[in-house]
Order: structure tokens, then C-alpha cells, then sequence
């Protein structure tokens, strides 16, 4: 069994966790994007997208469609909320560990999906986000 590291931002994993509407968070997204998942094509390829339906499902949202994108690892899932009838979608783009750490600098990713620890280098540049080696930034997921 291989275990995979899936760092998140505290504070947008705080609210994730409390199912918050994250239109409001740090970073500019498109209208309807909930959050954006960028990262490990290990993770991001076919259990990210699997991971974010089932939280969305949890959260009371129905018809959640995980649909492929004209880019290859990249894919969007669409669901509409039961008692609003909101409707919002949650890009998962899978290129690589580096790349979702690079998109969490740039304001272009709210989740770093990771099959490795963080490099010192990279950790370094994202110290305005925390100690991202610590246990409370790091989830462990196996498969």
C-alpha cells in the first residue's frame, strides 16, 4: 500500500471542512468555481476528483458529474446544492506535485495536491502559508 500526501492551506481547509461558500476566499476564481485542486497527477488524475464528488455529496449537493476537460489530467466537477439549487464546479488539474504548490503561490490554486513531501525550496516561498510540513497541513491519504 503506497501512502500520498495531500497538503492544504489551513485556512481554506478550515473552511472546507465547515463546507464555508469559498467564492469569498484569498484567490480570484471564475464565477461558480467552489475551489480549485492542482497538483499531483497521482492524485489529481482519478482520486481527486473521486475525493472532491464524495465531499460534495456529503454537503448536500446532487447531480455530481466529474467531467473531462480538452486538457489531459484536467477535470471539472459539477453539482448543484439540494436546498439552494446553487450550482458550482471544483477544477481538479493534475501536472505534477511542483505544479500545485507553483499554482498555490501564483493565486491560481486554493489545494496543493502532493504524492511527496514538500522540497525546503518550495516550503521557503510559501512561508506566508504556514508551516506546510506540519501534521495540521498535511492529510495522509492511502490507497
Amino acid at each position: 500500500m503506497s501512502v500520498l500526501r495531500w497538503f492544504m492551506v489551513l485556512m481554506l481547509l478550515s473552511g472546507l471542512a465547515r463546507g464555508e461558500d469559498l467564492a469569498r476566499s484569498l484567490f480570484k476564481k471564475p464565477e461558480g468555481v467552489l475551489f480549485t485542486m492542482q497538483g499531483s497527477n497521482t492524485i489529481g488524475a482519478k482520486l481527486g476528483p473521486e475525493l472532491v464528488a464524495s465531499w460534495l455529496k456529503a454537503r448536500g449537493f446532487k447531480d455530481v458529474n466529474v467531467l473531462n476537460t480538452s486538457v489531459v489530467n484536467e477535470q471539472n466537477i459539477l453539482a448543484t446544492h439540494i436546498a439552494t439549487g446553487q450550482q458550482v464546479a471544483v477544477e481538479v488539474k493534475a501536472h505534477g506535485s511542483s505544479s500545485g504548490f507553483k499554482a498555490m503561490m501564483a493565486g491560481q490554486a486554493d489545494i496543493a495536491a502532493a504524492s511527496r513531501r514538500i522540497k525546503k525550496k518550495e516550503r521557503l516561498k510559501m512561508i506566508d502559508f504556514g508551516d506546510l510540513q506540519s501534521s495540521s497541513s498535511e492529510y495522509l491519504i492511502t490507497t
